[in-house]
């Protein structure tokens, strides 16, 4: 999302960012998957759907559970993870982000292990989500209290909230161009 801003800027009014991954999250990560645990990524999908499928709709979560568990999932998770560099890559090098609405929402709860590591890799982790939200002018922050990372699933209304204050402001600021009322 934040590439396609930077490139489209045109077509582009506002960006809300959920726990979004940072362009320099492979160096900055204490501990970043390397190709042996990527291999591992089978085991990561099994944790993964158990924990994900319950926050599903449940006239939904047969679908999702079948789509979750599919081989090409975990092949999509691995080639992500082997290309990310690339992808960061062209995020850095494509230039500023206009001043735009921006809100970036991050997990309240530290998901990883809970031994030292696992608190090096979340708060690094949110000094990269504080970075996002300073892309631009207009950003800001927002923790979603109570979520992890899949803060769309858990905490829906954070993610709905910002949309909708993204949302007003372009067209505050479009009724300000036009010379209307601003409220």
């Amino acid at each position: 999302m934040i590439y396609f801003a930077k490139v489209y800027a045109s077509r582009t009014a506002g960006l809300v960012l959920v726990d979004s991954s940072h362009p320099q999250q492979a160096e900055r990560l204490p501990s970043i998957p390397n190709d042996k645990d990527i291999a591992e990524l089978g085991n990561f999908q099994r944790v993964f759907t158990g924990k994900t499928l319950p926050l599903y709709p449940a006239e939904i979560r047969n679908l999702v559970g079948a789509i979750l568990s599919a081989p090409g999932t975990a092949d999509t998770e691995r080639r992500e993870y082997v290309n990310y560099p690339i992808s960061a890559a062209q995020i850095s090098q494509s230039g500023r982000l206009k001043d735009m609405p921006l809100v970036v929402i991050s997990r309240g709860e530290q998901e990883w292990s809970d031994d030292p590591l696992g608190e090096a890799l979340y708060l690094a982790w949110m000094d990269m989500q504080k970075d996002l939200s300073k892309l631009n002018a207009s950003g800001k922050q927002i923790i979603a209290e109570g979520s992890g990372h899949l803060i769309p699933l858990e905490k829906p209304e954070i993610v709905v909230d910002a949309i909708q204050s993204v949302i007003a402001d372009v067209n505050k600021k479009a009724a300000h161009l036009q010379g209307g009322p601003t409220e």
